[in-house]
């Protein structure tokens, strides 16, 4: 239980730090390409390969740790998550899944700025003026209750989260940005036995 409530801290804070100027609602990430291999410590530790294209809009996530072996794919259409270990997954069609972006769709720049401004104080969130550098580049940093997390253009470059005695440190070892991404990338593993999802799984 720890655990799920660290992770959850760090996608919290994280989506906090992207109410910044720059970030767009319609992009995932401000970077139209990317590979990133990360190493995890703590009470979890392995490696995480991230791989990605169109802004985030193509996506694959290979997460290997002592208790997991898992891929999340998104191909543009649909959405796969995969136990390696098992060879089995689920697929679900991006329609199937509610759009939450639409919610700011009516928002001009300044309410969108607010409501960033309103979920990070919601969790006691702050975004230091003052960029940290990392990787070799200036990121904005993120803060909220025993988390820190350094964003790059929408980029997770590090993130460490201390809740009581547990600890979660994922960081970039490497980060090549704005790359070629052959399409094959981003295609599920043969082999694997998929059940699909509906909307009523949810």
């Amino acid at each position: 239980m720890r655990k799920i409530f660290l992770i959850s801290l760090i996608c919290l804070i994280s989506h906090a730090a992207m109410s910044q100027d720059n970030y767009s609602l319609q992009k995932r990430f401000q970077i139209k390409s990317g590979h990133v291999e990360y190493k995890l410590k703590g009470s979890t530790s392995g490696t995480k390969s991230v791989w990605f294209d169109d802004y985030g809009q193509k996506y694959y996530e290979e997460l290997n740790t002592n208790d997991t072996h898992s891929l999340s794919i998104f191909d543009g259409d649909y959405y796969y998550t995969i136990d390696l270990r098992t060879k089995e997954g689920t697929k679900m069609h991006k329609d199937a899944i509610p759009d939450f972006s639409t919610l700011a769709s009516a928002m001009d720049e300044d309410e969108i700025k607010e409501l960033g401004e309103d979920i990070k104080n919601a969790f006691g969130a702050t975004v230091e003026e003052k960029k940290e550098t990392f990787l070799g580049r200036s990121c904005d940093v993120t803060q909220a209750m025993g988390a820190k997390v350094h964003s790059y253009k929408g980029v997770i470059l590090r993130s460490y989260a201390k809740i009581f005695s547990m600890e979660e440190l994922e960081e970039a070892v490497t980060f090549e940005e704005n790359i070629r991404i052959p399409a094959s990338r981003f295609t599920p593993p043969s082999g694997i036995i998929f059940s699909e999802l509906s909307p009523e799984d949810l």
